[in-house]
């Protein structure tokens, strides 16, 4: 076999440390439930996510993944910083133990509360406290819950030290290099039932330590200011999940003109290093003030839920974010660019995409902003330069790019299927692959959009197509050159031109005939994985060949494209729009049950192994392969043409989750039938697995390549 491991991005452990610190959720019977989380949160945080959340969602969810990020490419990361480093530090040590112990051992929002200790049942919260970050979570299982910790710690080399502090039992592991008077620790705490995962630092007093676990409450609460209620009967939240980023408060900390917990921990940090805040450091009081009061204008980005339900098996979600504009002439000159976002956007097909902009206003409306951002009386030198330099530019020259796009309010995809047809078929001149896709365009003017396709992608065509009618009637466009055997259709449907291939397009694009261009949004997207994954999985691997003319990286790219979207029955709208509030977000969620062909069952068996990658579209039998029950298992590698064996090794396997890790063992391999064995080395490989009806099957790595390989179960 052929077999590599990739090494894993700074992306993806990203990913993954988002996937540690999903915001968990408090359990009954510690101190703080009773008063409530957010009379335990700074009213000044700059950050806060929290909530109640649905149990009956919460089961549903059980079965819902989370991560399929393999633990090999975390380890290779980290490999490369410590080489580039000269070795890691202990805080990476440590990060990278709970990151592989998050990888190998959940896969799933279940894996999540059962590895974890979790009770996914009560009020969660996750904010800042100052400049630190505090997570609350419920333990139903402590011994689970310590065993997490205990593992990296042991793995990472660290001891963490542990005490009582009003009760609560404390852990603290030294992230900094001992001896180090500045330290930081992370700190994992436990009172009764609920667990706090917080930063300790040399800055800190006692009682700031004491509120960061939830120990004794701050002098003045997020659920004294009445903010966080506020923001739930404002914006019509369910009150399950709410959460903001604060960006006036946090300007304010960093500039220094209001006395917060942040400012005064970084005035503190500025004080401990002996060097100047590096933001304010050239700004007097005068230009801290101005531009901190710049962020009034659009002070937070708000985010929540407006409704969960479940109904039977399925999780229906309505969700809302709000990027707010206070500045009322600014938000209301915004309105103006509001455009038209097509009906067919909103039916139920495989993917969606519409933007739209009244282009008559675009120019006007940027013009207008900039003369009021140059109207601003500013007392800073600094902003009083910036005010200069937008004096010197000016969008208008925008007007000449945008002058052949008068009366364009809109454009609007929908991909409501597609339709793949016989290599036999391909061969004889059909095309491979047929969209049943709507592409629309909002129009007051379509003659001349009409025109400009005709001196553009009419007049560089070769004479391959014919102008297109400036009445818009209806004209069979050759779209060969893209996809051999393809067709589509061209025309005019009220004030929208449309370009359509197949039936259900067909319907929509004569739809929009009476459908007149209101302003409604400003784009607009929706995606349907369960189809999608059908989709895809129904491609055939010979046409997939022809369609990429030998090129296998098609092939590797559908079996990723099946990892990724397997298991997740999600069909997901959204659509954001101008307010007079800022910038609102409307996302609507439909969750189905993980169907069970979306995994893989029991591996242990005898099987055909094929090799699907080497060759898109052919499988080629390569040997026989034994996984048996009780973790052992043995693969044979014949020559194809005399049948003699040239490869054959023992392995130890285990599964995590929907992976199958090996430890090769006890192998030999030789390069012809008369040529003598030699040993094979010892080495680990990975199998991502894919479900099949015959099977399953696998995209295995390890050191030398990668390849996709079928395996077919035998009797």
């Amino acid at each position: 076999m052929k077999k590599a491991v990739a090494i894993g991005s700074l992306a993806g452990a990203a990913v993954i440390a988002a996937g540690v610190a999903v915001w968990q959720q408090q359990g009954p019977g510690a101190r703080a439930t009773a008063a409530g989380l957010d009379a335990y949160v700074p009213a000044d945080t700059v950050f806060y996510m929290g909530g109640s959340p649905n149990s009956s969602v919460i089961k549903l969810m059980d079965g819902y993944p989370l991560t399929g990020v393999d633990p090999a490419e975390i380890s290779l990361l980290f490999e490369g910083l410590a080489q580039r480093e000269g070795g890691l530090p202990a805080a990476a040590k440590l990060f990278e133990a709970l990151l592989l112990d998050f990888t190998r051992n959940v896969t799933t929002y279940g894996d999540l509360a059962r590895h974890y200790g979790m009770d996914l049942s009560h009020e969660q919260a996750v904010y800042m406290h100052g400049m630190f970050p505090v997570v609350r979570m419920p333990i139903a299982d402590a011994e689970a819950f310590n065993g997490v910790w205990s593992r990296a710690s042991e793995e990472a080399g660290l001891t963490p030290s542990e005490e009582q502090v009003a009760g609560a039992k404390v852990q603290r592991w030294r992230l900094t290099p001992p001896g180090v008077a500045d330290y930081i620790d992370l700190v994992v705490a436990q009172d009764k039932q609920l667990a706090t995962v917080t930063l300790f630092s040399a800055l800190d007093t006692p009682e700031q330590q004491q509120e960061r676990l939830g120990l004794r409450k701050p002098a003045h609460s997020l659920a004294e200011s009445g903010e966080l209620s506020a923001i739930h009967s404002n914006y019509g939240f369910d009150g399950s999940f709410a959460g903001f980023l604060h960006l006036q408060r946090l300007a304010q900390s960093v500039l220094e003109t209001e006395n917060s917990l942040l400012a005064v921990d970084l005035q503190r940090l500025s004080a401990k290093s002996g060097k100047p805040n590096p933001v304010t450091g050239n700004l007097d009081q005068t230009c801290r003030q101005e531009i901190a009061g710049l962020f009034a204008g659009a002070p937070r980005l708000v985010l929540g839920y407006t409704d969960i339900a479940t109904k039977g098996d399925t999780i229906n979600l309505g969700a809302r974010s709000i990027f707010e504009i206070a500045n009322q002439q600014v938000s209301e000159s915004l309105l103006a660019l509001r455009g038209h976002l097509p009906g067919h956007v909103d039916d139920d097909q495989l993917f969606g995409l519409a933007v739209a902009t009244d282009m008559d206003k675009l120019v006007p409306t940027l013009m207008k902003l900039w003369q009021q951002a140059g109207e601003v009386k500013f007392s800073c030198p600094q902003l009083q330069q910036f005010q200069q330099q937008l004096k010197t530019t000016s969008p208008a020259p925008l007007g000449v790019a945008t002058g052949m796009m008068q009366g364009i309010k809109g454009f609007g995809m929908s991909l409501y299927g597609l339709e793949f047809s016989d290599p036999a078929l391909v061969e004889a001149g059909d095309a491979a692959v047929r969209p049943d896709l709507l592409v629309s365009l909002a129009t007051e003017n379509p003659e001349l959009v009409i025109s400009l396709l005709n001196t553009t992608l009419v007049a560089q065509s070769g004479g391959r197509l014919e102008p297109l009618p400036l009445d818009g009637s209806a004209r069979e466009l050759d779209l060969g050159e893209l996809v051999p055997g393809l067709s589509a259709t061209f025309a005019k449907s009220g004030q929208h031109l449309v370009f359509y291939s197949g039936e259900k397009s067909s319907a929509a694009a004569a739809k929009l005939k009476d459908e007149l261009l209101e302003p409604n949004g400003v784009l607009a997207a929706s995606i349907d994985y369960p189809t999608l994954g059908r989709m895809v999985e129904q491609l055939p691997l010979a046409t997939l060949a022809q369609m990429g003319q030998g090129d296998t990286d098609l092939c590797m790219a559908q079996a990723r494209m099946r990892q990724m979207i397997a298991g997740m029955p999600v069909n997901e709208k959204i659509r954001v729009d101008l307010e007079r509030s800022g910038v609102v977000s409307d996302i609507r969620m439909r969750m189905q049950p993980t169907e069970a062909s979306a995994k893989v069952g029991d591996l242990a068996g005898r099987y055909e192994l094929l090799d699907v990658g080497t060759e898109c579209g052919v499988a080629e039998s390569i040997g026989t392969e034994e996984i048996n029950s009780d973790g052992s298992g043995h693969y044979v590698e014949a020559d194809n043409e005399t049948g003699c064996d040239l490869l054959e090794y023992n392995y130890r396997w285990t599964r995590e989750g929907q992976r199958m890790l090996f430890e090769v063992q006890d192998g030999r391999y030789r390069d012809g039938c008369d040529m003598e064995w030699e040993a094979l080395e010892a080495h680990t490989a990975t199998c991502e697995l894919l479900p099949h009806p015959d099977g399953f099957e696998c995209i295995y790595k390890d050191d030398e390549g990668e390849g996709l390989y079928r395996y077919r179960r035998l009797p």
